[in-house]
């Protein structure tokens, strides 16, 4: 009898485990992975004429959220390299493709997502 209740209790703590991971939160993440959102960036970018006269370079960087259908809106650039850059940054957010939304109790939700587009003279 002792055996028979282990047992039991091992198949309903698997079996539970199952039911929890599968209303599991998630964050927000692009469609593909991030290696997808990158090669997105890098195909999409026009690095803007401005920048390349004066040889710009630099990193920018933005917030975003995530809604629950997965478009990325409200995106805000927080730190710039200005000479354009700063507008194309903005340019490929608003055009990216649709990302996964967070799912909190196995329902999508809003999150707020930061990023950093890299702008490198070839």
């Amino acid at each position: 009898m002792m055996k028979f209740k282990f047992l039991v209790v091992l198949v309903a703590c698997l079996f539970g485990g199952l039911a929890v991971s599968a209303q599991e939160d998630s964050p927000a993440q692009p469609v593909g992975g991030n290696s997808a959102f990158e090669e997105y960036l890098q195909e999409k970018m026009q690095y803007p004429e401005q920048a390349k006269e004066m040889g710009i370079e630099g990193n920018v960087f933005a917030v975003f959220d995530v809604d629950e259908e997965g478009k990325l809106i409200d995106i805000t650039i927080t730190k710039g390299i200005g000479a354009g850059c700063d507008e194309e940054a903005l340019r490929l957010l608003e055009n990216a493709p649709a990302w996964q939304p967070a799912m909190r109790d196995g329902k999508p939700v809003r999150q707020r997502k930061s990023t950093l587009i890299r702008f490198r003279l070839p």
